[in-house]
């Protein structure tokens, strides 16, 4: 994966070189298939708390965070003053602290606010390599889970939390 480091605790993905680095791999994986066979499936792993934030068009708006990059702490005391950090775990199942996606979607809102602007969807890195794989975008309840937006009980989105921040239209 490549990976640009920006110091202690910041790190970032470039979607593009991981989708390049993602094609690369698919065509010398299936390289040497020439005895008439054909890939039938092909499964993405998760990419932990990594997400790729896209315009209208598909396009990245900005790089992605590592899923370690700790950038995000100013959003995950807010969230922790505003919602609770248990209040929020027990509806998510997720730890509150800065890796989850929702923290790092919070990030992009506060510091660049033309790349959140331009933003209309938000893909998991894995949700993300496996669009541009098959052109639908989706998701599952358990990479839904790693972003703390997600509701255990009802197997969705957190809407009234996404709401709240200004993260829906």
């Amino acid at each position: 994966t490549p990976i640009v480091t920006l110091g202690p605790g910041a790190a970032e993905f470039d979607p593009d070189a991981i989708w390049a680095t993602t094609a690369t791999a698919i065509r010398e994986a299936v390289g040497g298939v020439d005895d008439g066979r054909r890939i039938r499936a092909i499964a993405v792993a998760s990419f932990g708390e990594s997400g790729v934030a896209l315009d209208k068009g598909g396009r990245p708006t900005a790089a992605s965070h590592a899923w370690y990059d700790k950038r995000p702490g100013a959003q995950t005391d807010y969230l922790r003053a505003t919602y609770g950090a248990a209040a929020l775990g027990l509806k998510s199942g997720m730890r509150l602290d800065p890796m989850p996606g929702l923290a790092k979607l919070m990030w992009l809102r506060d510091t660049d606010p033309d790349a959140f602007g331009r933003t209309t969807n938000w893909l998991m890195t894995s949700d993300y390599i496996a669009w541009r794989l098959s052109g639908e975008m989706a998701t599952e309840p358990t990479i839904m889970g790693r972003t703390i937006a997600f509701d255990l009980e009802a197997e969705d989105w957190n809407t009234a939390l996404l709401n709240d921040l200004g993260l829906l239209d």
